[in-house]
């Protein structure tokens, strides 16, 4: 299909959507004698009931639509080109394009559809109970809100006027006579329907023939108007069929949107039962990663041309973009071998000792990137990181001004004077503290001013998170206004004087200050106060036992060497810290190698990916339910030789793919990713070592009893 159809890409799910079952209106009341006017012409309906009676009657009568059970409609759909619409606008429809359409409809109410409109198909269906909608292209299968049920019946149901009177679920009113367009005399009827999510709908017969003219769907909250004209009827096994229907959508701004159905067969004859199921999605093939695939034609182009500089410069800036960062380092260094001015390759080893976590190195590197001409905001914006990571508020403050981001310069600006500092009582050297696990998250009490805080552990954010209603309570002054992210919106900053975490003791910890009614979408849980950045553990270790349900946390130093080694123990795989405090780690999801946030504060999932990922891991869309998609499984994802099963991972959540400094960003990592044993950051190493819970006994098979009754098996808990 050319890309100049792509407008009416849109509106297909919509008109799939709205595009009504072809009718065969019925009901079952005797008809009144007395319907005309003295001159011959029929006269108004008195009631909703004589005004339905008429259309039986007009449409076959009730015998002749009692027998049809099923039926099967083939047709032609059209898009019709949408006035002042001009090529390109991907707004409106600018050319008349053509389709097919296909729909079975059952007596009992249930209903499937099929459009196809060039490469696009979209299918619908209610089997009775449930409703769905599957896209082909990029294949996906929603699943209809439970709330939808009764709009869904209401519109797959064959015979829509038949038995209305039984109908518990309606509400009917008899609507002011008034004439269409042409002159015709139409008495109507407002539908109401038994769910908060039914359109109010109008239905409209012509008087002269008692048939079907009109629906009108209004949409109360955007005045949007549906309208549905239904003419050229033909007998089919002796009913009334309307062979053209068209279908007019208004909405305010815009020019009417039209398309026309036609058809073209109309029978009967019964209808398979498998159409109306709920069905099942294909599974997905694992695509080829494409940065990867660069990455190896740099790699071999580089070896072919080891005299090019430049050609080792672009191996080193995708080894870089892949975090194949010894990858890149060598080839950088090869390129800075051949030309001592390279300045690409200069920023790149800067960058990569930046992420080492070798700050010396990358100062030093990054001022010799300057010097050999990068843009001064460029270096601004890695000095900052380098700073910030130094604990030094004022030059990282400095440094932001410079790149560009004056309102986090403010944010640091403020704190200058009064720097972090943690000291570790008790043995000096460690301090262990109880830990919940609660709601998928680590949450853990620490005291402040001699009030207890329950925070959420989380490696996602970078400081202490809580309400302004608490910080007031902490006494805690507002030093800025400043977003907690470039671009995010403005909050309230400070400086706590004093925090305990265990032994530790922190001085001027950064807090940001969330309203009271958001702070509670922060931290996604009730009775936690906020959340406890990653920052107060900087350049310690941190270990977290959940099954111990213990926070260790180990002082750097050589003095506190023998602590930190015992807990290097277990499957070993690097991190890398990023700006102010993320961390990353390289895993594989079902042997897809990708770059992961280690995010500990996430909940409602294990993980989440953007869309690339998925496909290079052959995950394709789960289903989504009620406007929300479901987790996707993942079979296997893996740090190293640590390696978690059947995973549930948030679909649709994360549309970024690569970072501020351009190396590829693949997704996040819950807490339940690392397993349910023990895991330690060692910041000294830049290493996180994993242990796997311990495995849980299998359930001992029951006695043998001495009655002949079988015993009830045990359950198999899932592993660890």
């Amino acid at each position: 299909m050319s890309a100049r159809s792509t407008p009416w890409r849109r509106s297909l799910a919509l008109c799939l959507a709205l595009l009504p079952p072809v009718l065969v209106p019925a009901g079952c009341l005797t008809v009144p004698g007395d319907l005309d006017d003295p001159d011959g012409a029929p006269a108004a309906p008195s009631s909703v009931q004589e005004l339905l009676d008429r259309h039986i009657v007009a449409s076959g009568g009730d015998e002749a639509l009692r027998a049809v059970a099923q039926r099967t409609v083939e047709a032609r759909v059209v898009f019709k080109a949408q006035e002042g619409c001009e090529e390109g606008d991907p707004d409106c429809v600018w050319e008349e394009t053509d389709g097919q359409f296909v729909l079975y409809t059952t007596a009992d109410g249930r209903m499937y559809r099929r459009m196809v409109v060039g490469d696009n198909v979209l299918e619908r269906g209610f089997d009775g109970g449930t409703g769905w909608q599957m896209q082909a292209q990029p294949q996906m299968l929603v699943i209809e809100d439970p709330a939808a049920t009764p709009v869904l019946r209401e519109d797959a149901l064959l015979h829509w006027y038949l038995d209305v009177d039984k109908r518990e679920d309606l509400a009917l009113e008899l609507l002011p006579t008034r004439k269409s367009p042409d002159g015709l005399e139409l008495d109507g009827i407002m539908w109401f329907a038994a769910s908060p999510i039914m359109p109010q709908s109008e239905k409209w017969f012509d008087r002269a023939t008692g048939l079907l003219y009109e629906e009108i769907e209004r949409d109360t909250e955007t005045s949007d108007v549906v309208r549905r004209v239904y003419g050229d009827y033909r007998e089919v096994d002796g009913v009334q069929v309307p062979w053209l229907i068209q279908q007019i959508t208004e909405v305010e701004g815009y020019p009417d949107h039209v398309v026309e159905l036609r058809l073209q067969v109309v029978h009967h004859r019964p209808v398979r039962e498998e159409l109306f199921a709920v069905p099942e999605l294909a599974p997905s093939e694992p695509e080829p990663d494409q940065l990867l695939a660069a990455l190896d034609k740099a790699k071999l182009d580089a070896e072919d041309d080891k005299d090019n500089a430049l050609a080792q410069v672009v191996h080193a800036r995708l080894a870089f973009a892949a975090v194949h960062l010894d990858e890149a380092k060598a080839a950088a260094k090869r390129a800075l071998a051949l030309d001592k001015n390279e300045l690409e390759a200069v920023y790149i080893l800067a960058r990569v000792a930046l992420l080492d976590g070798d700050l010396k190195e990358a100062e030093k590197l990054m001022r010799q990137a300057i010097s050999k001409g990068l843009r001064e905001d460029e270096a601004a914006r890695q000095l900052a990181w380098i700073h910030m990571r130094g604990g030094d508020w004022a030059k990282a403050a400095k440094d932001l001004a410079e790149a560009g981001s004056p309102d986090l310069a403010a944010r640091y600006a403020a704190f200058s004077g009064k720097p972090l500092v943690a000291k570790m009582g008790g043995n000096g050297c460690s301090t262990t503290v109880p830990i919940e696990v609660e709601g998928g998250a680590v949450v853990v009490e620490v005291h402040a001013d001699g009030d207890s805080l329950r925070l959420l552990l989380d490696t996602g954010a970078s400081d202490l998170i809580i309400s302004d209603s608490r910080a007031r309570a902490l006494v805690i002054g507002t030093d800025a206004q400043a977003p907690l992210v470039a671009g995010g919106p403005p909050l309230k900053q400070g400086q706590l004087d004093g925090l305990t975490i265990g032994e530790l003791s922190v001085s001027n910890v950064p807090i940001t200050m969330f309203p009271d009614a958001q702070i509670s979408a922060v931290v996604g849980m009730e009775g936690v106060d906020g959340v406890l950045g990653i920052r107060p553990f900087a350049t310690r270790q941190i270990s977290v036992d959940r099954e111990a349900k213990l926070l260790e946390i180990v002082e750097p130093g050589s003095r506190c060497k023998k602590q930190r080694e015992a807990n290097r123990t277990g499957i070993s795989v690097p991190f890398w810290v990023h700006e102010t405090h993320y961390l990353y780690v390289l895993g594989q999801m079902n042997g897809a190698e990708g770059m992961y946030l280690l995010n500990t504060g996430m909940r409602g999932a294990d993980l989440t990916a953007n869309e690339g990922a998925y496909a290079y891991a052959g995950i394709g869309a789960p289903p989504v339910r009620g406007g929300a998609p479901t987790l996707a499984r993942v079979e296997r994802f893996s740090l190293g030789e640590f390696t978690r099963e059947d995973l549930g991972a948030a679909w649709g959540f994360l549309q970024q793919n690569a970072t501020s400094d351009g190396f590829r960003l693949d997704g996040m990592l819950g807490l339940e990713a690392l397993g349910r044993g023990r895991w330690t950051l060692d910041y000294e190493k830049q290493r996180l070592y994993l242990n796997p819970g311990k495995a849980k006994a299998p359930a001992k098979p029951p006695a043998a009893a001495e009655t002949s009754a079988p015993a009830k098996p045990a359950a198999n808990p899932k592993g660890q």
